[in-house]
C-alpha cells in the first residue's frame, strides 16, 4: 500500500534471519499452512490469517504486508482516522540532534503541530 511489497518481502526475511520467531515460522511453514498457523497461535499472534504454507524466503514477508495492510484497510473502512508514515520518507528526513523527532513523525504523517 504505502511500500513495495517485495521491498517488505525482502525487509521481512532479512530481519527473519535475526529474530527467532520469524525465523521459525519461515523454516517450519514450509511444510504446511498448519504449521504456520501453530506457531504463530503459540506465540501469541491472532492465527486466523497465517494458515499459508510458505513456500519461499518471501513468503512471510508478503503475508506480514497483506495483514497489516488489511488492518489498516479495516481500519480506514470503520471510520478511524489512520495516518501511515512511509519508512523511506522518515529515512530521507532523518531527525537532528537538535530537532525534536516527535514534532518530524507528526510532520510526516500531516498532523498539526501545535505550540
Amino acid at each position: 500500500m504505502y511500500r513495495d511489497v517485495v521491498a517488505v518481502a525482502k525487509s521481512v526475511h532479512r530481519f527473519s534471519k535475526a529474530i527467532p520467531l520469524f525465523r521459525l515460522i519461515s523454516l517450519l511453514g514450509r511444510f504446511s499452512g498448519q504449521m504456520t498457523k501453530m506457531l504463530a497461535e503459540f506465540h501469541g499472534l491472532d492465527s486466523s490469517d497465517f494458515c499459508v504454507r510458505l513456500d519461499n524466503d518471501l513468503s512471510l514477508g508478503v503475508l506480514m504486508y497483506s495483514l497489516s495492510s488489511s488492518a489498516y484497510l479495516d481500519a480506514r473502512r470503520r471510520g478511524f482516522d489512520v495516518s501511515a508514515a512511509r519508512y523511506e520518507d522518515l529515512v530521507a528526513r532523518p531527525p537532528s540532534t537538535r530537532s525534536d523527532p516527535h514534532r518530524l513523525s507528526l510532520t510526516v504523517i500531516y498532523l498539526a503541530i501545535h505550540s
